[in-house]
């Protein structure tokens, strides 16, 4: 890797230390360096909520940027803080199944599941962080394109669906594995019960 390493935008890299910090100089060759206030900036790699938190509280951190990073358990009184601060992203969390293994070979299947989750009441009542209850892979207006309505939340037509797979009342259907993002693990505990009965979930870290 070439040093330093050529960049285009406001900092330059100083240190990369695993499981320590990284560490950003600022960029005398940015465009916009007059208007770049931060002399140095340091990523810290934490991976608990908890420490997260009482970092920031206590001044070894400024800010606490991934919202995976804040304490769901507290939320409902950390969003009434004047630091608490949500804003739009272009990021969607949608769950990938397996088109070519029974069950989700069938659309049928595949749109029952998608019927019988309801986002509004898991972005409501457990991610709480002020996210938008996702109809389509592309967020609307991105690029000023609209997606079409999504499917919903209906039960209901959920169980039509599966009856008319072959497995009426759910009867027949295999077990399958939902593996999800460890770091979620608190909000995923409560995200299972409002999704299928899951019989295997299991916990996959990655970065």
């Amino acid at each position: 890797m070439a040093k330093p390493l050529p960049v285009s935008g406001a900092y330059d890299l100083v240190t990369w230390r695993l499981n320590d910090k990284i560490r950003l100089r600022k960029n005398p060759r940015y465009w916009d360096a007059a208007n770049t206030r931060s002399e140095l900036v340091d990523f810290l790699p934490i991976g608990s909520p908890t420490t997260s938190l009482n970092l920031y509280e206590t001044g070894g951190a400024d800010i606490v940027w991934d919202k995976d990073l804040v304490p769901v358990e507290l939320l409902d009184e950390l969003v009434k803080r004047p630091d608490f601060h949500s804003y739009a992203m272009l990021g969607t969390y949608f769950i990938r199944v397996n088109t070519t293994r029974k069950p989700f070979n069938d659309v049928r299947v595949r749109q029952a599941l998608a019927l019988a989750i309801d986002k509004v009441r898991i972005t409501k009542k457990i991610t709480k962080a002020g996210e938008q209850p996702a109809d389509s892979l592309t967020p609307p207006g991105t690029a000023r394109y609209e997606p079409p309505k999504g499917l919903g939340y209906d039960p209901e037509r959920a169980r039509k669906l599966l009856a008319e797979a072959g497995y009426p009342g759910g009867k027949g259907f295999p077990r399958f594995q939902f593996m999800f993002n460890a770091r979620l693990a608190a909000r995923q505990k409560s995200m299972r019960r409002s999704l299928w009965n899951c019989n295997r979930c299991g916990a996959m870290n990655w970065a």
